[in-house]
């Protein structure tokens, strides 16, 4: 554990052997007399390494506050150990509003059905894609009965956060600010008078954050380049403390490179919608985009092909919103085309 600020230490937990962005979390501690505060929990499968740094700590769970930026699997993936042990958790409702999550896993009643509509959307069908479907159930069995497939998420309490909700911590006061767009309810910290930023995902250095979703009309890659415009407008400047990668002092550059990679995305996939003859599922605008011949397997293949199918589900949303391509809904599924070419 080192000291990033006077009074804010950190530490990594690491899930692979192999060192890399996406397999290390970066946890913050504020610590004083009476609570301390850890924001996020890291992956699961780093919950020994995690217990390990927090007991050579020596601050009683009873007295440490919990954090969560968002219900992804490195975020909160050991919140419900830290719960069963005393911890008290703190989270924005809104990211639990849905039964199931596209890219993390919490298995709950209707979270089965709530699965069938949103691979719907997507164009996965058990008529039209039983293979890829059929991998899709694979999974649902397999965390329904073991619960340990890495994206999987136990439940957990916890209590809500609001947007303006004020935490303190010896001399830290730190507001809660929403920051929609990597997910839909993603929170992060600010400090006004130390002009420190906790972003949570939403800003990191040499990474640019996945926006994702299957679900219509959240228009989530839209606010998350308004955010990301707000961000650099009012926190340029500021020491921002990301959950992957470096601190980040220069917000502007951060978010040239994010503004920059969305930009060629969009381009990517506004091409294949406009140079298809019909209209195109999410699914099959994914496949032509990224070059996909082959069926994903049930590990690390499946999981990028799932993360591809969200990127592109939210940036044709946002080519719908900016008018440059039209959807049509038919039987639970989204349909896109170039409006020229299907008046």
């Amino acid at each position: 554990m080192k000291e990033v600020y006077p009074g804010i230490s950190c530490f990594n937990l690491v899930k692979h052997e192999e060192y890399s962005a996406d397999s290390v979390i970066t946890l913050y501690l504020i610590r004083t007399e009476k609570r301390s505060l850890l924001i996020d929990t890291g992956y699961v499968e780093c919950r020994d390494d995690l217990i390990r740094v927090l007991d050579e700590t020596g601050i009683p769970y009873e007295n440490l506050d919990v954090f969560l930026t968002h219900h992804h699997s490195d975020h909160c993936g050991n919140a419900r150990t830290l719960a069963d042990r005393g911890a008290v958790m703190y989270m924005n409702p809104e990211e639990q509003r849905h039964q199931y999550d596209c890219i993390s896993y919490r298995y709950s009643a209707g979270s089965v059905d709530a699965q069938r509509g949103v691979l719907r959307h997507v164009g996965v069908t058990e008529e039209r894609t039983p293979d890829i479907w059929n991998i899709f159930m694979d999974i649902n069995r397999r965390v329904e009965k073991k619960h340990d497939w890495y994206l999987a998420i136990a439940g957990f309490p916890f209590r809500p956060v609001h947007e303006g909700q004020i935490f303190e911590y010896g001399d830290f006061r730190l507001k809660a600010i929403l920051l929609r767009g990597h997910t839909y309810g993603q929170m992060g910290l600010i400090d006004e008078e130390k002009k420190l930023l906790f972003p949570a995902d939403q800003f990191i250095n040499g990474i640019i954050p996945i926006v994702a979703t299957t679900y219509p009309h959240e228009h989530l890659l839209y606010h998350y380049l308004n955010s990301i415009e707000e961000i650099r407008q009012k926190y340029s400047g500021w020491t921002m403390f990301p959950m992957h990668g470096k601190p980040i002092t220069d917000a502007a550059k951060v978010c040239e490179t994010i503004a920059g990679g969305y930009a060629r995305k969009a381009d990517w996939v506004y091409r294949v919608v406009e140079a298809s003859d019909i209209p195109l599922t999410v699914k099959e605008v994914t496949e032509i985009a990224y070059g996909i011949h082959d069926i994903p397997s049930i590990h690390e293949e499946f999981v990028t092909f799932k993360m591809m199918l969200t990127k592109t589900f939210s940036i044709l949303e946002y080519l719908t919103d900016m008018e440059v391509v039209t959807v049509e809904e038919k039987d639970g599924m989204f349909f896109y085309s170039n409006p020229a070419k299907h008046i």
